[in-house]
């Protein structure tokens, strides 16, 4: 606003645009570096942080493989700039993460449509494979008259943590006694 004495009051304006710039980041850790038995847990911290210059409404972490996410503040809280959703979520593995060798996990973060991109990140864990089998015979000897049968008792027992394909058993002295199983689990025995 300009004036004086001799003047009528004059006024402009100007308006400088800001540039929204709504952006988010995640980070997923796993704390385990390996597992080797059914029942073992893998636990995450994952952190998605607003890296805009916006804050964002409704942010929220999604992990579909570790359904027991907590985060704080709660997933669905707004996000000003700079600040951070800390997560943490856990995976108890299965015999088939330990049979496909590694568990991948992945977690995103989003705050809705017409916000920022949706960012991603994944973490995966590798098994400790241990394939291991045994077979006993059972009586070790026995005494049987001329022309009788031997009869015996094999089993095959997977010992160790990983499923067996194809497992056969064979007796060269006894053919009738061939056996074969398309899988034996781990601890299963045949």
């Amino acid at each position: 606003t300009a004036d004086s004495i001799e003047t009528a009051e004059d006024t402009d304006d100007a308006s400088v645009p800001v540039t929204q710039s709504p952006a988010l980041s995640i980070t997923k850790v796993a704390t385990e570096q390996g597992y080797d038995s059914v029942g073992d847990v893998i636990n995450y911290t994952i952190v998605a942080t607003n890296t805009g210059n916006t804050t964002l409404a409704a942010v929220t972490v999604t992990d579909p493989n570790a359904p027991n996410l907590v985060c704080t503040p709660a997933n669905g809280s707004s996000l000003a700039p700079g600040a951070s959703l800390n997560c943490t979520a856990s995976h108890t593995v299965t015999q088939a993460d330990i049979d496909a060798g590694s568990f991948f996990n992945q977690a995103c973060v989003d705050d809705g449509e017409e916000g920022a991109a949706e960012a991603c990140d994944d973490e995966t864990t590798t098994a400790e494979q241990n394939p291991a089998i045994s077979i006993t015979k059972n009586p070790a000897s026995q005494t049987f008259p001329s022309g009788g049968t031997a009869n015996f008792t094999i089993t095959v027992e997977n010992t160790g943590n990983v499923t067996l394909t194809d497992v056969a058993v064979a007796d060269a002295l006894a053919p009738g006694c061939a056996r074969t199983s398309a899988q034996l689990g781990a601890n299963a025995t045949l």
